[in-house]
């Protein structure tokens, strides 16, 4: 009734792409973002947030299976493009800078990395506050960089311990009082 180029089309069949993958399904997801994607820059054009969303899903795609170099080409380009029109400080683009370091974790870009996700965390402090779920995110996210580079250097730094434990420190003081919804409704997170 629609057709393939109305925005409500182009809306389902990104849903979809986005189902397929959480489902497991990487190469068809990869399939269909990649049509979105053709689409969005066709009617909308490049700069569209749309468009760049759906860029940004492909790129996370990518990493889902593997393709590495493609998926940071892609994400430096959302990037690159959500800081120009978006600004550095809007919560989009750092979720961009989140996803691109995590990419360039999986690189072997270790210190690419963890100076991204360092000016993730402190972008998201500032713009988002400490008690946000995507900065405490981040400042997990980090965590693991500091953790997982002392074992690789055989050797706990003393500032990534104090980090963690400053992190764990947080996170009980937020979320594991009475009234937190975590304790509430009894949830949990891994680490």
């Amino acid at each position: 009734i629609l057709g393939q180029r109305h925005p409500h089309t182009i809306t389902s069949m990104h849903n979809l792409a986005l189902t397929l993958k959480s489902r497991g399904q990487l190469e068809e997801a990869e399939r269909m973002h990649r049509e979105v994607l053709a689409l969005q820059n066709e009617i909308l054009g490049r700069r569209h947030p749309d468009t760049i969303t759906a860029m940004n899903n492909l790129a996370l795609t990518l990493k889902s299976r593997g393709q590495l170099e493609e998926a940071t080409r892609m994400q430096r380009e959302v990037l690159a493009l959500r800081n120009e029109i978006m600004g550095q400080r809007h919560p989009h683009t750092i979720t961009t800078m989140n996803n691109l370091a995590s990419i360039l974790w999986d690189l072997g870009q270790c210190e690419e990395a963890e100076n991204m996700m360092q000016e993730v965390v402190a972008l998201s402090q500032e713009v988002l506050g400490q008690r946000h779920p995507h900065t405490i995110l981040a400042m997990s996210h980090i965590s693991f960089i500091h953790t997982q580079r002392a074992k690789l250097a055989s050797t706990a730094d003393r500032s990534s311990r104090h980090f963690l434990t400053s992190f764990v420190d947080r996170v009980r003081a937020i979320f594991l009082t009475p009234d937190s919804f975590i304790h509430r409704f009894h949830l949990s997170f891994p680490y």
